[in-house]
């Protein structure tokens, strides 16, 4: 019950999401998580753009970009591969060197990156509980530095602290 992976600050937020009973964390604090309301898809991709610069700037090697499913990875991962190297993850990826990655919450789990892009979580789209438990995965794959981008309304899952 207790997590090594992540900082603090991720884990409260990973308890906020899906209250495990004794989930604690290692005392290794890092940066705050980071919320910021995007608005539409171009708001979207210009938080991803400052998120990569301050990754790039932090001398980390990984940065998970990650959304809710396979398709919309796809589809992010073609309007990021515009002004970014990456690697878009797929049933068919056999290696990851590092560097930018975007996936779907299904491929990333079991993965860990030192930073970490939740896109999309509003409460359109992490809803359920089915979504709760996606949420979870998503928000525990970073180690040292996670950002969650929504468009309108944050998920409900987020917590009652959740950012406005």
């Amino acid at each position: 019950m207790t997590s090594y992976r992540s900082t603090c600050e991720i884990v409260e937020l990973a308890a906020r999401v899906m209250p495990v009973a004794g989930l604690v964390a290692v005392q290794r604090h890092g940066e705050a998580v980071c919320f910021a309301r995007c608005g539409d898809t171009v708001g979207v991709l210009a938080a991803v753009d400052e998120a990569i610069a301050r990754w790039r700037t932090s001398g980390r090697r990984t940065l998970g970009i990650i959304a809710k499913s396979d398709f919309l990875a796809a589809r992010y991962a073609e309007l990021i591969a515009r002004d970014h190297d990456l690697t878009l993850l797929t049933d068919e990826t056999d290696a990851y060197p590092g560097g930018i990655v975007v996936s779907s919450v299904r491929l990333a789990k079991g993965l860990e990156f030192d930073e970490a892009v939740l896109l999309d979580v509003d409460g359109r789209q992490y809803a359920t509980e089915a979504d709760r438990n996606l949420l979870y995965v998503a928000v525990t794959r970073a180690m040292h530095a996670l950002t969650v981008l929504y468009r309108d309304e944050p998920s409900p899952f987020l917590g009652e602290k959740r950012p406005r």
